[in-house]
């Protein structure tokens, strides 16, 4: 016969996380027609929001 044996690890000692919305996403963005990876600029922008009866699709 087996029997399982149930963790004693209390949820009080277990690391709590915080999930904060993120508001912003970081992009790379061509400030100029040309010029290769030089013309890409790391920004930070605003993430977009559907409007009604919209969507927003997400690249992986």
């Amino acid at each position: 016969m087996l029997t399982h044996r149930r963790s004693s690890t209390k949820a009080s000692s277990l690391p709590t996380i915080l999930m904060t919305p993120i508001s912003t996403k970081k992009i790379k963005k061509n400030r100029s027609y040309g010029g290769g990876a030089a013309a890409l600029k790391h920004v930070e922008v605003p993430i977009p929001t559907p409007n009604k009866g919209g969507g927003l699709v997400r690249n992986l």
